[in-house]
């Protein structure tokens, strides 16, 4: 699991280090205003969808196709085969009757009346609702990939897209927003083309075959609709920032997106390639009924969380705003938009470890096959961001959207990890004492900063950063829990 994890780290994060590069281009050539709202709303209603499909095959095909590659190759490339086929038939009309739609959809999206973001959303959903089609087929593929161990190329696969798309925005900016739009569904489209290549070499081949529904495609269809409510509940949770925001005012839209990029390099590079990974091997784990493994694997990962989260934090509140000058402001970006950018990206970082907490026990519940829980809980998330948002959107403007994020991460995990504990016994006793000190010696650094240091020089909150990093490391034993888990897993 360890060596698994490691690689897709590893080409996770260079995929996100190409992504920051074009971010800075976006930045460069578009700033936060009009263009990049509507880029960016028009977004959601793709990735909302096929948030919502991969939530869904997750649970539904993963499980069911494991047991087949154990047992029966020849059915294991029918269901292959067959859930390709079923998405193709399904994404392709329904794609182009958003396209034609989309008037009404953008009407949804933008809250704020402007009429350049409505324009310029208008403009963009009528192209990017396309990538329903392409990236539902590009996140399918990856889950066959790691179903078979594969974890480095459904994770090295992106840097195709940000390349092509990075060469097309520079090569065609002055046709602005075109140029991001034509750009992304370019490099989509060819790393798609890729996938199915390389799938196809690896002698797992997928493509168009008529859909006969017999029990395997039952079971999985039954699965995945089980668990519906809940992963649209939780991928509307992650769109709803992005609509709010255009309540605020011109800009805000951008403001987020550019915020959520950079918290988005730590959750991709951490939280997403992990639990990739980890999701496969619950389902091992649950297949065999060993409670035991799962308790202190859960147990180890809980010192890493609470060492990420702890560092990750600190490093942002000391270092995010240098670090997103020195990245974003030049050309159309301000020094304002510099300063709400890092703002909101240390308030969506205090909410890692809850986030990362509740992520990994979501794992758990999906191996289990339990939908009604995540749907509960993905009702409930829900209904607290919204309420939140709008309560601290009137006390703190855009940075109240992430502060109820945060806040609403926090509610979830508590519950998930109630719900853990009463089902495995777990406990978090031989924890409290190490998390105690490391939170105390976090709050004593980050106050003798703020009170009595706030001139610091940025090398000074360097070194504070390294004193919080090695004290946390020794506090939490990671050097022994990730031996734990590299002997056990690997």
């Amino acid at each position: 699991m360890l060596s698994s994890s490691r690689q897709v780290i590893s080409f996770t994060l260079l995929v996100q280090v190409f992504g920051f590069l074009k971010t800075v281009l976006i930045a460069n050539y578009f700033g936060a205003g009009a263009d990049l709202d509507g880029y960016y709303l028009a977004l959601v209603v793709p990735s909302l969808i096929v948030g919502i499909l991969a939530g869904m095959l997750q649970t539904g095909f993963v499980s069911v196709y494991m047991e087949r590659v154990a047992d029966d190759e020849d059915k294991a490339a029918q269901i292959r085969k067959q859930v390709f086929s079923l998405l193709v038939y399904v994404l392709v009309p329904f794609a182009c009757v958003l396209s034609i739609l989309s008037e009404p959809l953008v009407n949804l999206l933008v809250l704020s009346g402007n009429d350049a973001v409505f324009a310029a959303t208008l403009t963009a959903m009528r192209l990017l609702i396309f990538l329903t089609v392409l990236n539902a087929l590009i996140d399918y593929a990856a889950l066959i990939f790691n179903a078979h161990k594969r974890f480095m190329l459904a994770s090295a696969a992106p840097l195709i897209n940000i390349s092509i798309s990075s060469l097309f925005l520079v090569a065609f900016h002055s046709q602005g927003q075109l140029a991001l739009t034509y750009g992304l569904l370019l490099g989509v489209g060819i790393q798609l083309v890729f996938i199915l290549a390389y799938l196809r070499y690896l002698k797992l081949p997928v493509g168009l075959v008529p859909i006969k529904f017999d029990s395997d495609l039952k079971k999985i269809l039954s699965l995945s609709f089980a668990i519906l409510l809940g992963v649209c509940l939780a991928n509307m949770n992650l769109a709803v920032d992005q609509v709010m925001a255009s309540m605020v005012g011109e800009g805000a839209v951008s403001q987020i997106g550019y915020a959520n990029r950079f918290h988005n390099l730590v959750v991709q590079v951490v939280v997403m390639s992990v639990s990739a990974v980890l999701l496969t091997q619950l389902t091992s784990l649950v297949v065999q009924k060993n409670t035991e493994s799962i308790k202190r694997l859960f147990q180890s990962l809980s010192s890493l969380i609470i060492f990420i989260g702890i560092i990750i934090s600190i490093s942002i509140y000391m270092l995010g705003k240098p670090l997103v000058s020195v990245l974003l402001e030049r050309g159309a970006m301000t020094e304002n938009d510099v300063s709400t950018i890092a703002n909101l990206w240390f308030f969506y970082a205090i909410g890692l470890i809850p986030m990362m907490w509740g992520i990994a026990l979501a794992k758990f519940f999906q191996a289990t096959r339990s939908p009604t829980l995540i749907t509960i809980l993905a009702l409930l998330s829900f209904l607290l961001n919204v309420t939140f948002n709008l309560i601290l959107i009137m006390l703190y403007g855009i940075l109240g959207l992430a502060i109820s994020t945060s806040l609403t991460y926090l509610i979830i995990a508590l519950l998930y990890h109630v719900f853990f504990a009463r089902k495995t016994q777990f406990a978090f006793s031989d924890l409290s004492r190490k998390v105690t000190s490391v939170i105390l010696a976090t709050l004593f650094l980050i106050s003798y900063k703020h009170y009595l240091h706030d001139a610091l020089a940025t090398y000074h909150n360097i070194i504070l950063t390294l004193i919080i990093l090695v004290a946390s490391t020794v506090l939490l034993n990671v050097k022994k829990e990730l031996i734990y888990i590299r002997d056990t897993y690997d």
